[in-house]
């Protein structure tokens, strides 16, 4: 074999095992990827589920804010209607302090008259 024999011979293995080396990259990195896109399929997967929690959620908060709001509705409710009453109780009660105040007025009318 000559000399130019050899070096296309060896420069031939050369080439066979780089494209060995190659394909082994090839498939670790096929390998990678296909790890990774399995990876990002359960974060989006995670991410949906996160969302329809976060959307449940969000509903009940909604339900238990009306409940909320509804609530302090009829407390306000009653409170008028305390307020009212209270309205009422203080008009009757200046009513019977005039009365009162008119009997004693009369009263004492009575009494500085019989004295005399």
């Amino acid at each position: 074999m000559t000399e130019e024999q050899n070096d296309t011979r060896r420069l031939a293995i050369e080439a066979l095992e780089t494209a060995r080396e190659a394909r082994v990259l090839a498939v670790a990195a096929s390998k990678e990827v296909g790890d990774v896109s399995a990876q990002l399929r359960g974060h989006i997967t995670v991410l949906h589920a996160l969302r329809e929690t976060q959307l449940e959620q969000g509903a009940r908060l909604d339900r238990l804010e009306r409940r909320v709001d509804e609530g302090f509705a009829r407390v306000d409710a009653r409170f008028e209607q305390v307020d009212r009453r209270f309205e009422q109780v203080d008009a009757r009660f200046e009513q019977v302090v005039d009365q009162m105040n008119a009997r004693f007025d009369q009263l004492v009318a009575l009494i500085k008259s019989s004295k005399r």
